[in-house]
């Protein structure tokens, strides 16, 4: 398989950031982050629960027996790693892959974090559209957090 079939079949989003925190402030942050997400505007907030523990769930409970599984937690080392594979948030049969990664710097912690997973054009081009939507809200939202610096 050459090169260009195989960047049409999968989809690698990396982000470094440095953060003015501990890593243990900043996992439990971003666990809590994942636990507590903007939905789309003029909604309810999402609220999907994790279970923190290698093959637990993260999904988002709605009730009634009813769902959203969004994946299951490969690796879990706190403070330094959190591992997610699943459908991450999309609604078809696909498998996507998050790893965040922490790291002790002189200034705080640095994060590194990619996902994988398999796009289509219109997938490709909503994921970039929403990620810089989500960081620009990011930057105005909460000024009470840690400001973040992107390398």
């Amino acid at each position: 398989m050459n090169q260009a079939v195989k960047d049409d079949l999968v989809m690698n989003i990396e982000q470094t950031l440095d953060i003015k925190a501990s890593p243990e402030k900043v996992f439990e942050g971003l666990i809590r982050h994942l636990c507590d997400m903007e939905g789309e505007p003029g909604k309810p907030r999402l609220k999907p629960k994790m279970e923190r523990k290698p093959g637990g769930r993260w999904y988002r409970d709605l009730g009634d027996e009813s769902g959203h599984l969004w994946g299951f937690i490969q690796s879990i080392k706190p403070p330094t790693l959190l591992e997610i594979f699943g459908p991450l948030m999309m609604s078809y049969p696909v498998a996507g892959h998050m790893i965040i990664r922490l790291a002790p710097t002189s200034g705080g912690t640095g994060t590194g974090r990619s996902r994988r997973r398999p796009p289509g054009l219109r997938l490709r081009l909503g994921v970039r559209r929403n990620l810089r939507g989500h960081v620009r809200r990011r930057r105005t939202a909460r000024p009470r957090r840690a400001r973040r610096h992107a390398r």
